[in-house]
């Protein structure tokens, strides 16, 4: 019942008297909620009762990903050490250098067998493993739009699925990242200016980075406000602020006690364009809802200057030299293996394939 509750809207799988937060994304994805160990099982998936299903279901055919920055919350061994670590915060859309080797190391399993089973999950089997899901549907050929979809159909029983602003714009991006043949730098900038429109004051802003591969985030500076038009409101560095990669701008507003409003917004430099304009709508909410407290500004503007590659049309694809994942040296000289199948084609093969 508990974990019913928890679990509640996402579809559970039951079989032989045992429920798991879990469903079949397609015949050879399975996503889940995290395997836990007393007490945590009360409400997760037992660890133990994960390992039966598995083991039983598909024998010596399984592997398992897990994107738990905070912690798997169980050891190599419970999974007879068929696992693989690629992980970030959770709310947050991963590094994007990850998705690469992440989606061809998945690829290279499902494809080593018609019953191989890649296990995908985070905390609660939504967000992180839902947006890896569409990383791999779009590479086999599916649109943004319709991996979202489709994943929401296959796990949720009302609701979306992957919901979080910053995380369906990396979806986003993998789309254009396949149809750009994979191309990609951590493109560098230098971060000029983040202009708020809107005439509440006291809002803070922060620019954050990630470190260490993705599992932490560094907060770079906190911008000093200048003097503008009451209209909006300029943050800007007080000296050279360079960030590679992948750029988090937070915004918030406290009173003496309290903090009143509170949003961020994830981007990637190489797939947008200076300047950037995001609205209050299409930020993200306080720890993956849609609560961001009253609405502190109609949109903000991100200014900056790109610092390296100089000409994104000579950048390679991606570089995995920097990439975090225990097996992603495998990968290496891989990246051509991963084939563009027709989206009708794949459409097909699923149907009439729910477990």
């Amino acid at each position: 019942m508990i974990r019913s509750l928890i679990a509640h809207p996402r579809i559970r799988h039951t079989e032989d008297h045992v429920s798991l937060d879990l469903a079949y994304i397609t015949p050879q994805i399975i996503v889940m909620s995290m395997p836990a160990a007393w007490p945590k099982s009360i409400y997760r998936n037992s660890i133990g009762d994960v390992r039966s299903f598995l083991d039983t279901r598909h024998p010596n055919q399984w592997w398992i990903w897990e994107f738990m920055a905070e912690g798997a919350g169980y050891t190599n061994n419970d999974m007879d050490n068929r696992v693989s670590h690629f992980q970030w915060p959770d709310h947050y859309p991963p590094p994007f250098a990850l998705i690469h080797p992440l989606v061809t190391e998945i690829h290279s399993h499902i494809a080593s067998s018609k019953e191989a089973i890649a296990v995908l999950h985070c905390k609660a089997g939504k967000g992180r493993s839902g947006s890896v899901s569409c990383y791999y549907l779009i590479n086999q050929g599916w649109t943004a739009t319709q991996a979202l979809e489709y994943f929401t159909e296959k796990r949720m029983k009302y609701g979306r699925g992957v919901s979080i602003p910053s995380q369906v714009r990396w979806v986003g991006y993998a789309e254009r990242w396949v149809k750009d043949q994979k191309r990609y730098e951590e493109t560098e900038v230098n971060i000029k200016e983040v202009c708020v429109h809107g005439t509440e004051k006291g809002i803070q802003c922060l620019i954050s980075r990630y470190i260490e591969n993705g599992l932490m985030v560094d907060d770079v500076e906190t911008l000093g406000v200048k003097s503008t038009p009451k209209s909006h409101f300029s943050y800007r560095p007080t000296s050279h602020l360079r960030i590679k990669g992948d750029v988090c701008v937070s915004l918030w507003k406290t009173t003496a006690y309290v903090t009143i409003s509170t949003t961020r917004f994830w981007f990637n430099p190489w797939f947008e364009e200076s300047p950037m304009i995001i609205k209050w709508e299409d930020c993200d909410g306080f720890k993956g809802t849609q609560k961001r407290g009253k609405k502190l500004f109609a949109h903000v503007e991100i200014y900056w200057d790109q610092v390296w590659p100089k000409d994104r049309n000579k950048a390679n694809k991606t570089d995995l030299s920097d990439v975090k994942g225990d097996r992603a040296e495998e990968m290496v000289g891989k990246q051509d293996t991963v084939s563009i199948k027709n989206v009708q084609a794949v459409e097909q093969a699923f149907e009439g394939t729910d477990k």
